[in-house]
């Protein structure tokens, strides 16, 4: 019992960490995303231009309090999901105490707990983007806002648009993510474990955005009630809109995030050892 609170607490606060790490680039990303064609939306540069001139500094910051309010739950919840999974798969395959876990079953942990965490992070998410959108016609100024205004306005349901490509993203992509990590981790076992950890955690970021990057931005647009037609966002690069600032964005958040959640769970092992 004491394993699956301390992983729900390192997952916290190693979420909570990789958020400030990376929102005004998520910003950018989302901003990208949702283009409607208007001139200079296209690139890194024009986007944070326009979002500097009309909203400021903050406006990078815009929708932050959402997923930092959420963060708690979904990284907790993956985290969670992945370490009960793994410690599962460990017991049923005989695996030793000292063994390494098979990187099959590191996988099938990572996709059990991206499907857990689907049911957080589509809500979650869907607040983001929709005030990230900054034409959302809620007018929200906030998430809690924006929430209320869902829920007796569009109804309870739809805090859950997108639940279905949320899934379909985050099943593979969180196997993904683990697995590189692991390998990263293992074939760098004599680096130091600072540098070890930043790096696995990092690239482990990149390559998993990078394969399902395309679903995410089909996701922003059903979130946030857009028109959305694939052979036609093929045809203009539209499903690879916004994917550099997300790309940059992923190392230095999943790098934060991993190195806090294992420095934090390494001090709650210490402290509550006589509990596991």
């Amino acid at each position: 019992m004491a394993e699956h609170a301390i992983d729900f607490a390192a997952g916290t606060v190693g979420g909570m960490a990789g958020v400030v790490a990376g929102q005004p680039f998520d910003t950018v990303k989302v901003y990208m995303q949702l283009g409607n064609g208007e001139s200079g939306r296209g690139t890194i540069r024009c986007s944070m231009s326009s979002i500097y001139k009309q909203y400021g500094a903050k406006g990078f910051f815009k929708g932050m309090l959402s997923p930092m309010a959420g963060i708690a739950a979904m990284n907790a919840t993956v985290f969670w999901g992945y370490g009960a999974a793994e410690r599962y798969l460990r017991h049923k395959q005989g695996v030793g105490a000292d063994e390494k876990t098979p990187l099959k079953d590191v996988y099938w942990a990572g996709f059990l707990g991206g499907l857990a965490q689907s049911f957080v992070c589509a809500p979650v998410e869907l607040l983001k983007v929709r005030l990230q959108s900054f034409s959302d016609p809620s007018g929200a100024a906030g998430p809690v806002s924006l929430a209320r205004h869902i829920v007796l306005k569009e109804g309870p349901l739809n805090l859950f648009r997108g639940l279905g490509v949320t899934i379909l993203r985050d099943t593979p992509s969180f196997g993904l993510y683990f697995v590189v990590y692991e390998w990263i981790d293992r074939w760098m076992e004599h680096s130091s474990e600072v540098s070890r950890t930043l790096l696995a955690g990092g690239t482990a970021g990149v390559i998993t955005w990078a394969s399902v990057y395309p679903i995410d931005v089909i996701k922003s647009r059903i979130q946030t009630g857009r028109e959305w037609n694939i052979r036609e966002m093929w045809r203009s690069g539209a499903l690879y809109r916004g994917a550099l600032p997300c790309l940059i964005r992923a190392f230095p958040v999943n790098a934060v995030t991993f190195f806090v959640y294992n420095n934090t769970k390494k001090l709650l092992n210490h402290e509550f050892q006589e509990y596991l």
